[in-house]
């Protein structure tokens, strides 16, 4: 019996009781009221951010609801599993994984004549990788429900994979940032607050569809990208809009009649049919131009949009970005997920929730790191004294983090001034990524502090006391991680007092530099 991945319980769960399970789609609001799946619970990280945007798209998908009156129905008195199950069914024909029609996310075409590939090749972190481990991965195999969640995956982050292995809809390793609500609710509260309406998302233009194929791309012939083909993009004009959450950039076809009994390698869950290979072939769908909801794009007129991608660790220098419309480079703007500005238009109070940050963070089609951070989201009244409050904690907040990336680059500098003699070429080659890191991750609790007092209090008034206090903090934590690192260099017999006497002064003026006093407003006569 074919597997489908609306009626099958492919998805692991955590429900209040702490109890684990497996249930289907529609199951997420199975006995809401008194034991609620709380969120998903796949063995991986990256798998368990696929599902939770594989979910949003189905109900995105199924019911797309028309305005904010009709979203907030739903957000007030979620749907019984029945009532779920109803919208999922007319999809069911487009999410078998296995049989001879057309199966998720693969290829319409079996691939036949490509050689097989151990099924560890769909996983981005074990590309290329020739360790013991993922040299067993094609002995033991994925139980049919990890293949599922392997593929989707790839699909939606895929890296380059050489000559025409396209990446995803939105490149290679996107940054994918969603809506939470700031104490623990069920599932279904995550995913509804990251549901679009027919306004927000499209506007005027129509996403009604008489028929599913339009909406999932492996239910049609593939748009390759090839030479010979006449179509080597496809852009927003091409498709169906609802196929931005469905994109399927590699044709891939999972090779089930290999399959063998025994034990999943990644779950442990047993089967009768673990996928051991698959095949793929390149010059699948190229995709060009495209915006995903779920994703922050830089925006400039004279190119496509571009998803930003994780490049280190995500935090807080990176949070204005995520949240609001910031200018970057000259006549770029950044510009957050359409999920994220969407909710600000639904709330009529001041109210807080979080956003969830995650993504690979790719050289090329190498990952370096699964990174993931949950951030503050603040909302305001949606009335004139709400917005004016909103442009001033924005902007206040960006000083913050203005002043916070100086400092951390004058910890950086006058290290390295401290270590290094004059002329030693390490003063310009020498990573220092590692302090930079240190910084932002040690101050983040006490900015995160600073954000929340701000946010209570009455802006206009009372800003310059948190910037001082803020300015206070960074100097402490500054100069304590100078003395620190500075004498590291005893170890490495090039400690040099003389030298780092000089570098910790020239730190200390760096500390109200013209610009950290503009941005943070200090006082000309400050004593230092």
């Amino acid at each position: 019996m074919p597997y489908n991945l609306i009626t099958a319980p492919w998805l692991p769960v955590l429900r209040a009781d702490n109890s684990e399970q497996w249930i289907a789609p529609a199951a997420i609001n199975q006995d809401y009221e008194n034991n609620p799946v709380m969120r998903l619970n796949a063995p991986r990280a990256d798998f368990n951010a696929a599902l939770m945007q594989f979910l949003i798209a189905l109900l995105q998908t199924a019911h797309t609801p028309e305005n904010n009156h009709a979203w907030r129905v739903y957000a007030r008195k979620p749907p019984t599993a029945e009532q779920l199950g109803q919208w999922f069914e007319p999809l069911i024909p487009a999410f078998y994984l296995d049989g001879d029609n057309a199966r998720f996310m693969q290829d319409l075409e079996t691939l036949a004549g490509q050689a097989p590939l151990p099924i560890s090749a769909l996983l981005i972190d074990t590309m290329g990788s020739k360790t013991h481990f993922v040299k067993d991965f094609p002995k033991q195999g994925l139980h049919p429900y990890l293949a599922a969640m392997s593929l989707l995956t790839l699909q939606l982050n895929a890296p380059s994979g050489g000559a025409g292995h396209r990446t995803s809809l939105r490149g290679g390793g996107p940054l994918t940032t969603l809506v939470l609500t700031e104490t623990p609710r069920p599932l279904w509260d995550n995913l509804w607050l990251n549901v679009l309406t027919q306004n927000e998302h499209w506007g005027d233009t129509d996403v009604a569809y008489t028929q599913i194929e339009e909406v999932f791309p492996w239910m049609q012939a593939t748009r390759c990208s090839d030479k010979e083909s006449t179509s080597p993009v496809t852009s927003t004009v091409d498709v169906h809009p609802l196929q931005v959450y469905w994109a399927t950039p590699r044709r891939i076809y999972l090779d089930f009649p290999q399959t063998a009994a025994g034990n999943c390698a990644l779950s442990g869950l047993e089967s009768e049919q673990l996928v051991s290979q698959y095949r793929t072939k390149n010059y699948g769908a190229n995709y060009e131009g495209w915006q995903h909801p779920f994703s922050p794009h830089s925006i400039s007129p004279d190119n496509p949009p571009l998803c930003l991608h994780p490049n280190g660790a995500i935090n807080y220098r990176h949070w204005m970005g995520l949240i609001s419309e910031k200018p970057s480079k000259k006549n770029t703007v950044v510009r957050p997920a359409r999920v994220v500005s969407a909710f600000a238009s639904r709330t009529r109070q001041q109210t807080r929730l979080h956003l969830w940050a995650s993504g690979y963070d790719l050289d090329n089609m190498k990952p370096r790191a699964w990174y993931e951070s949950i951030f503050p989201l603040y909302a305001f009244a949606d009335d004139e004294q709400g917005r004016k409050n909103k442009n001033e904690f924005y902007s206040a907040v960006n000083n913050m983090i203005i002043a916070a990336s100086d400092f951390s680059s004058a910890i950086k500098t006058c290290l390295k001034e401290a270590w290094f003699e004059k002329g030693d070429p390490r003063l310009k080659k020498a990573d220092m990524a590692f302090i930079d890191n240190a910084f932002w991750h040690d101050t983040e609790a006490d900015f995160y502090q600073k954000l929340q007092q701000l946010y209570q209090a009455d802006i206009q008034v009372q800003k310059r006391e948190h910037w001082r206090r803020w300015h206070q903090q960074l100097v402490g934590y500054s100069l304590l991680q100078f003395d620190r690192w500075a004498d590291c260099q005893q170890l490495l017999k090039q400690h040099n007092p003389k030298r780092i006497a000089k570098a910790r002064q020239k730190l200390q003026k760096l500390f109200y530099s013209k610009n950290i006093k503009s941005v943070l407003d200090l006082a000309k006569n400050h004593v230092k």
